[in-house]
């Protein structure tokens, strides 16, 4: 099997209403500020939400700078933060995927997020040996 992650969106409405962040067994990940771990303004959410990451000001690659990047927001920034979480539990753990999906929610930092409505999930990504470990 695999795992598949995706963004949730970045309407501000219930990612169940979105495909692909809607598809049964699809990680989908929304976008919180940098700053302040407050949902960010424009992404989706609600129960169809699994987990959420920093997605607003990003630093990225980008081929129309002169600097080779770009800083940017959207859910799509915040999902390669959690399919990079994914792809370390893996290499390090030798999991499957569905033992990989549950040590990722495992893992997850929750009640963090601030600005979800109660239908929505309140997981943060957290990368187990990335920084101080969770008390």
């Amino acid at each position: 099997g695999v795992i598949v992650v995706v963004a949730a969106g970045n309407e501000n409405q219930d990612t169940c209403n979105v495909s692909p962040a809607a598809a049964e067994g699809a990680i989908a990940v929304g976008a919180t500020e940098l700053s302040n771990d407050k949902k960010a303004d424009f992404s989706n959410f609600g129960n169809c939400t699994d987990i959420f990451a920093s997605g607003r000001d990003i630093k990225s690659a980008s081929f129309k700078s002169p600097f080779g990047s770009q800083t940017a927001s959207g859910t799509s920034f915040s999902a390669p933060h959690v399919a990079g979480a994914v792809a370390c539990i893996i290499a390090k753990e030798d999991l499957k995927p569905d033992e990989a999906a549950q040590k990722l929610d495992e893992n997850s930092t929750k009640g963090v997020v601030l600005g979800l409505d109660k239908d929505t999930p309140n997981k943060f990504l957290f990368v187990k040996g990335s920084g101080p470990e969770k008390q």
